[in-house]
């Protein structure tokens, strides 16, 4: 008589979601050339920190996720905005805080050799 094996009932293993990533830092500045992408939070995070260029004469973009950077003047866009900070000192009190989410974007600087920076932590939305 040949033995037969049992069926054994299929366990299931809970799966949790996805642990948290650990925050990030981001802490970049661009001199060179102008309008470079400088930074484009991932998805499933989001980011807050300052932004600021270092000239009261020129502005950096924010674009928001899934629109293009447009550099034409006079021009009306819901998608974007170009700030132009307060004054031209990085790290004054005049700089502006942001909260920018899955696929914004932020550009550097409309004019080539002028530093744009950005100093923020980058979380779990």
């Amino acid at each position: 008589m040949a033995l037969t094996q049992i069926p054994q009932e299929a366990t299931e293993v809970a799966t949790s979601a996805s642990a948290a990533a650990p925050a990030k830092t981001i802490a970049g500045m661009n001199y060179t050339t102008a309008n470079t992408l400088m930074y484009l939070v991932p998805a499933g995070r989001k980011f807050e920190g300052f932004v600021g260029i270092a000239s009261s004469n020129a502005y950096l973009s924010i674009v928001v996720a899934g629109a293009t950077l447009s550099n034409s003047t006079n021009s009306n866009k819901l998608d974007q905005t170009k700030m132009p900070m307060p004054n031209q000192y990085w790290g004054s009190t005049n700089n502006i805080k942001f909260t920018l989410h899955a696929g914004d974007k932020i550009y550097g600087s409309n004019a080539n050799s002028v530093a744009a920076k950005i100093l923020g932590v980058e979380t779990d939305a």
